[in-house]
C-alpha cells in the first residue's frame, strides 16, 4: 500500500474508534438519565420525612411519622401530594386533590366506596363531623368496613374488595374546587394515625402571598 493510501487507511479507522468511543459514553452510569433529579423523581419514590406541605395557599406541617412521596396522577387525577403512613399490618396512602362537586356528593360517594349510606351509618362504622381549616368550612370523615373504590382507582394488583380497611378523609371547601384529603389503608393503620391526621388539619395556616 502506497504512503498516501496507508495514511488515509489509518485516518478512517482513528475516527471510527473514536467513534464507537463516544457513543459508549453517552450511556450514563446503572442506564439513568444523567440529568434525572427531584423534578423528574419517580412517581411513589420517598422525598423526605415529615416537614411542611403547601397547597392552594395554605401550608400544613407535615407529621414526622409520615412519608412524602412524589405524587402518582393518572390521566384522569392529578395528585397535589402524596403520603406513605407507616403500619405494621401494611401501609396506608394518603391523598390530597382538588375537585369539583357538591361536598355532600362527594361524601356520598365516599361513603359507598364502603358499601354504606350517608346517615344510616353506624357510629361503628363511620364517624363525621365538621371542622374549620384555616378559616375555611371542612367535612371530616372517619368510615370503617369493606373499601371497594371501583376498577377506574384501583392500582396494578390492588384487590376490588379489601375488608377491615378504613378511610380518614377531609373535603375542605375553598374558592373554586374545594380540596380532598383522603387516606385509606388497614383499620390498625389508621386508627394509629388519626390523631396525627386531624393535627394535619388543625395546623394548616394561611401563606401571605400565595
Amino acid at each position: 500500500m502506497s504512503g498516501p493510501l496507508r495514511a488515509h487507511a489509518v485516518m478512517g479507522l482513528l475516527a471510527a474508534t473514536a467513534l464507537v468511543l463516544g457513543c459508549s459514553q453517552t450511556a450514563p452510569e446503572n442506564g439513568k438519565d444523567a440529568t434525572e433529579g427531584a423534578a423528574r423523581q419517580p412517581s411513589g419514590e420517598e422525598i423526605r420525612r415529615g416537614g411542611t406541605f403547601r397547597v392552594d395557599g395554605l401550608e400544613f406541617r407535615v407529621p414526622d411519622t409520615w412519608v412524602v412521596e412524589q405524587p402518582r396522577s393518572t390521566s384522569f387525577v392529578i395528585r397535589l401530594g402524596q403520603f406513605r403512613l407507616p403500619g405494621s399490618e401494611g401501609d396506608a396512602e394518603m391523598t390530597v386533590i382538588r375537585a369539583g362537586g357538591s361536598t355532600e356528593d362527594n361524601l356520598n360517594r365516599w361513603y359507598a366506596q364502603f358499601g354504606l349510606t350517608r346517615g344510616a351509618a353506624s357510629p361503628e362504622e363511620a364517624e363525621e363531623r365538621e371542622l374549620e381549616v384555616a378559616g375555611h368550612r371542612a367535612v371530616f370523615v372517619d368510615i370503617r368496613g369493606t373499601y371497594a373504590p371501583g376498577p377506574m382507582m384501583l392500582r396494578p394488583g390492588q384487590k376490588a374488595r379489601q375488608p377491615g380497611y378504613r378511610m380518614l378523609g377531609a373535603i375542605v371547601e375553598m374558592p373554586g374546587e374545594s380540596l380532598f384529603f383522603k387516606a385509606v389503608g388497614p383499620e390498625s393503620t389508621l386508627e394509629r394515625h388519626k390523631e396525627a391526621f386531624l393535627e394535619f388539619l388543625r395546623s394548616a395556616r394561611k401563606v401571605e402571598g400565595e
